[in-house]
């Protein structure tokens, strides 16, 4: 799990995220599911707590609580994943869930697996963050023809508007990612720290194997970091249109693995 300074501010500041922060389990499989969240306070953490899930927690400046996920519930019969977020000031109140602006609703880009950073010497209307995620270009795709590529967007307005989206690394097949008892692996999380106007973040890139290995798999950088830069897409309201529910009677987003 991360042990940012973004982590430890939070559970110092706020004992009603202690729980998720000490109990969330990351897991970053090539294929995943995405579970979501209402934004009252209970549910929120509730539903973020369910295994399978990959999440983040940051905090600006200002102590404002950033926590971002993959979900699909802005996606027709839930198609593909988006990168959302919802904030804090407190740790009891949340704002409604967030779509990162990457593309369109209608693609068919599957995002997953963020790693989303906050300058933490910024804060509000100025705050700086970073995202690096990964994606298949073609959510329908099967193992055999998935094309897996690593993203980066950032903003400078604390999420009011994005930059365009940039593709950092790929294309790369599953065949040449790590394959575990849980599916092909890149890591269990991604982890993003924007510091003096760079976002930096470290990530899993295959490559055919050589010399007679099994796979070619390393974790790479971008040298020097990519710059947060002032976006030209502006965040949106968009509209709930795919929910389900479990057992419980929770409200659940999810995709599941093919």
């Amino acid at each position: 799990m991360r042990t940012s300074r973004a982590r430890t501010s939070a559970v110092a500041h706020f004992g009603s995220v202690r729980t998720l922060l000490r109990t969330r389990q990351f897991f970053g499989c090539a294929k995943p599911c995405s579970t979501g969240a209402r934004t009252a306070a209970s549910a929120l953490l509730r539903q973020l707590l369910a295994p399978g899930q990959g999440l983040v927690v940051e905090i600006d400046a200002s102590g404002k609580i950033y926590v971002a996920w993959q979900d699909c519930r802005f996606r027709t019969s839930c198609s593909s994943n988006d990168i959302v977020y919802s904030t804090s000031t407190n740790g009891t109140t949340w704002s409604a869930v967030t779509r990162v602006p990457i593309g369109a609703t209608s693609s068919t880009v599957d995002h997953f697996i963020p790693g989303f950073g906050v300058d933490h010497a910024t804060s509000g209307s100025t705050a700086k963050l970073g995202l690096y995620y990964y994606f298949y270009p073609n959510s329908s795709c099967t193992a055999s023809t998935c094309q897996l590529e690593v993203g980066f967007t950032s903003s400078t307005d604390g999420g009011a508007t994005w930059s365009a989206a940039q593709t950092v690394a790929g294309p790369m097949s599953l065949s040449q990612i790590a394959s575990t008892a849980q599916g092909s692996m890149m890591g269990d999380y991604m982890s993003t720290s924007v510091v003096n106007g760079k976002s930096v973040a470290t990530f899993a890139v295959g490559q055919t194997p050589t010399n007679g290995q099994a796979f070619d798999e390393g974790m790479y950088i971008v040298g020097g970091g990519l710059a947060v830069l002032a976006g030209t897409v502006a965040t949106q309201a968009d509209p709930v249109v795919y929910t389900a529910h479990t057992a419980n009677g929770n409200a659940s987003f999810y995709r599941n693995a093919n």
